[in-house]
């Protein structure tokens, strides 16, 4: 009887450890440092084109149209690991590893999409005035291998949530 209480109460402990490791997991899977920002994406538009305060970043020159043409709006989407921008123009995807160097800039190298292009091979460049999680704007402009301007400059402000975009 003494030997069936032991593995009784062994049962018991394991389950208990076992239930605690789990909840330490679920409960990490969810904030910063584990894959994710833990605030989701951080998001960035032009959609108010010109009106965004920046503190001296609106100096950059209006951009002339490149050779895709005037790209209008342009939605950039920060998350840990993966860039995103679109843009009428085609959008960009950078999906890696990426950080903000001491001068504020950040170049990644990757593929514009252009709807009647094709692919494009292109670098994001990105100027922020901080980290990305305290800028309220960010300068984008992506060219391509030879340093022709694809895209912008454009200065973007962050937004709480990219508004959605009408086709066309």
């Amino acid at each position: 009887m003494t030997r069936l209480l032991l593995i009784e109460r062994f049962l018991r402990i394991c389950c208990f450890t076992l239930l605690g490791v789990l909840l330490v997991l679920v409960l990490t899977a969810c904030g910063p440092g584990s894959g994710g920002t833990g605030t989701g994406p951080i998001s960035f538009t032009n959609v108010s084109s010109g009106s965004t305060s920046d503190g001296g970043a609106s100096e950059v020159p209006s951009p002339a149209p490149g050779p895709l043409g005037s790209c209008g709006r342009v939605d950039l989407q920060l998350q840990e690991g993966r860039v995103e921008v679109v843009t009428r123009c085609g959008s960009f995807v950078f999906v890696g590893d990426w950080g903000v160097g001491p001068d504020g800039q950040v170049a990644l190298p990757g593929t514009l999409e252009n709807p009647s292009v094709g692919s494009i091979r292109a670098v994001l460049r990105m100027q922020f005035s901080g980290t990305p999680e305290d800028s309220s704007s960010v300068i984008v402009t992506v060219t391509d291998e030879a340093g022709q301007v694809l895209v912008g400059p454009e200065v973007l402000g962050r937004v709480e949530s990219l508004p959605p975009r009408v086709a066309g």
